[in-house]
């Protein structure tokens, strides 16, 4: 059905209107759980780690007669903590695709972090560059993190540059959303292309656009803010709250245009990729330090029962005995945990009834039994044989 709604042609009304946004930042900085509140349906995987959005993903909202195509990219990462860390390259390219891609830009920014709240990643700032002619807004986010709201004017003098909508005394109807919030409760390479223009320039080869590229650097580091914001919004996404009016305005700034998906189309995403990012969120959650970026998850078995309950089976393929240990927990409570949100995380995505199992599996080939297995579901004690042979 996933595969019939993309290739459907969209049934348009009389008027409609069309908008493809990208949601962009640093790792980590909220950009998914944004796009999920966006769209009211849980179809990007959620954790509070960085990079658990490996490659991008679109989300589609169709309402009345205006529909807004949602880019959710992983977090910009340099080329460097790429190759140290043996990243895959989606977590490179994907950023700049959406820019590419996108009409409008939305970068997210982490308030909770002292660091990153008052200057943008000089990689955002560089695509914001070669992409001044598209609208962008600022979206601080987190802010139910803070201790003082008071601190939300300054970050976005220094995250703007002092101007807002080409204006620099935008301070009025800002310290208005601030009032707002204080009563709430609660790479280094763009995509290679033999002609590019950029900001009125014209590169007729990747050189001349690689040494422009690089010039944009000395520039941000001296400002570290971008002038060229049309509004900032202030939420904590993950709470829902100030969410509504970032949705109002992308939906007010849609262009005429035709759609490009059936308004029955939510994601572009496979269903059973949709639900082994939904297992491997939660081992991010649960698996201790870098242990959960190494644990390979696979969907083994999907079927409906007699009763119309869709049952789902995972594996997670760990190469080392500590990787085995970190997943499964003392008596299996690691695992056990794991199931039981991941349970929940998956009704929440496909809204229907479902059950699952899950196995981790210690897959080292040097053991003279072959691999070795352990497994929990839900609802059941982890088994202790370690040495059981998968056959």
């Amino acid at each position: 059905q996933q595969k019939y709604l993309k290739n459907q042609k969209p049934v348009m009304p009389k008027d409609p209107h069309i908008l493809k946004v990208a949601i962009v930042g640093a790792p980590n900085a909220g950009k998914s759980t944004l796009a999920n509140q966006l769209m009211k349906w849980r179809f990007s995987a959620v954790s509070s780690k960085p990079h658990t959005t490996r490659r991008k993903m679109m989300g589609v909202l169709t309402e009345e007669n205006s529909q807004i195509v949602f880019i959710d990219s992983p977090g910009i990462t340099e080329p460097s903590k790429q190759k140290k860390f043996k990243l895959e390259r989606s977590l490179l390219t994907d950023p700049h695709e959406a820019f590419y891609e996108a009409d409008m830009i939305v970068v997210v920014v982490d308030v909770s972090i002292r660091w990153c709240r008052n200057s943008l990643h000089s990689d955002i700032l560089k695509v914001l560059h070669l992409h001044s002619d598209k609208p962008s807004v600022l979206v601080l986010n987190k802010i139910d993190t803070l201790k003082s709201r008071r601190q939300l004017l300054q970050m976005t003098k220094q995250l703007t540059n002092g101007m807002v909508g080409r204006q620099q005394n935008f301070w009025r109807p800002i310290k208005q959303r601030i009032k707002k919030c204080r009563s709430t409760q609660y790479s280094s390479n763009p995509l290679e292309e033999n002609h590019v223009v950029v900001d009125g320039y014209d590169f007729d080869n990747p050189v001349d656009f690689h040494k422009y590229y690089r010039s944009l650097e000395g520039e941000n580091a001296m400002l570290g803010g971008w002038g060229k914001f049309d509004t900032v919004f202030m939420m904590s996404a993950l709470q829902g709250e100030g969410v509504e009016p970032l949705k109002s305005y992308l939906l007010d700034s849609a262009k005429p245009g035709n759609w490009l998906y059936h308004s029955s189309l939510i994601t572009d995403q496979h269903p059973i990729e949709m639900a082994r990012l939904c297992v491997w969120e939660k081992v991010l959650d649960y698996a201790k330090n870098d242990i959960p970026y190494k644990i390979i998850v696979t969907v083994s078995d999907w079927h409906v029962d007699d009763n119309g309950i869709l049952r789902i089976s995972f594996i997670l393929h760990c190469k080392k005995k500590r990787e085995l240990l970190a997943v499964l927990g003392k008596e299996g409570c690691v695992i056990k945990q794991i199931s039981k949100e991941a349970t929940q995380a998956l009704q929440d995505t496909f809204r229907r009834d479902l059950t699952i199992s899950i196995r981790a599996v210690y897959e080292d080939n040097k053991h003279p039994l072959g691999k070795k297995v352990k497994w929990a579901k839900e609802d059941d004690d982890v088994d202790s044989d370690d040495d059981e042979d998968l056959q």
